[in-house]
C-alpha cells in the first residue's frame, strides 16, 4: 500500500533523480559539448508492429532527446548496445542507428559501438571515445547515479555533462493520499532496484 502512493514513490526517487542540474536543449551551458552519448534502452526486435511502437518510453525519450540535441549542437552521436535483444543475432545499436538515419542524421555523424549488455559494459566499450571529447550523456534520470559511479571507476579522465530524461518524480514533494496506483508501484520498484544496484556496485565494482 505504501509503495502504491505517489508521494512515497517520489520520496524514494527524488534523491536519485535530482542529483544533477537539469538542462533544456537551448541552454548556453551546452555550447562546448563535442559529442553526445546516448545509452541503450530496449527495442522489440521480433515484433511485427510498426517501428515506432517497438521502442519503450525510456528508449524513445533518450533517442529523441539525442536527435534534438544533435540538430541544435551539430555534434556526433555515440550509440552503444550489443546483442541483448529478443533476437540475439542483432545488436541494439543497429536499430538505434537506423532510428537516427530515418530522422535525417547523416551516417558520418553516428558512431555505433555494437557492444555492451548492461551499463558497465556499455561504458567500458566507449571509454576511449569519452576520454577524447567533452561529452553530453543522455539517459533516464534514475539511471544517472549508476552511470556516474561507473564513470568515476573506469573513465576518471572523461569530461562529461549529464542530460537526464524520463523523470518519474518531482523535486518538490507534497503529501497526498491516493488510491493504490500501479504507476507508483512501478516507480517504487525502480527506485528500490537502483538503490540496491548502487549499494552492490559500491562494494563490488566489476573489473573492466
Amino acid at each position: 500500500m505504501l509503495c502504491s502512493q505517489y508521494w512515497f514513490s517520489s520520496w524514494l526517487l527524488a534523491p536519485i533523480e535530482h542529483q544533477h542540474q537539469p538542462y533544456n536543449i537551448n541552454s548556453p551551458d551546452l555550447a562546448d559539448i563535442e559529442q553526445i552519448f546516448v545509452l541503450a534502452g530496449y527495442y522489440e526486435s521480433r515484433s511485427t508492429l510498426p517501428d515506432h511502437t517497438r521502442w519503450p518510453n525510456a528508449s524513445y525519450k533518450r533517442n529523441t532527446t539525442a536527435l534534438f540535441l544533435h540538430e541544435k549542437l551539430q555534434v556526433p552521436i555515440l550509440i552503444t548496445g550489443g546483442h541483448f535483444l529478443s533476437d540475439k543475432q542483432v545488436s541494439y545499436s543497429e536499430f538505434s542507428k537506423v532510428f537516427f538515419l530515418d530522422k535525417g542524421v547523416a551516417e558520418e555523424a553516428l558512431i555505433a559501438v555494437p557492444h555492451g549488455h548492461n551499463t558497465f559494459t556499455e561504458i567500458s566499450a566507449v571509454v576511449e571515445h569519452l576520454n577524447q571529447k567533452r561529452t553530453l550523456i543522455i539517459s533516464s534520470a534514475t539511471h544517472i547515479p549508476r552511470i556516474e559511479l561507473f564513470l568515476e571507476s573506469i573513465a576518471p579522465e572523461a569530461d562529461y555533462v549529464f542530460f537526464p530524461v524520463e523523470y518519474l518524480s518531482r523535486k518538490q514533494l507534497s503529501f497526498v493520499v491516493n488510491p493504490p496506483a500501479l504507476y507508483a508501484l512501478r516507480s517504487s520498484q525502480r527506485a528500490i532496484y537502483e538503490y540496491l544496484a548502487l549499494t552492490y556496485y559500491t562494494w563490488f565494482m566489476p573489473e573492466r
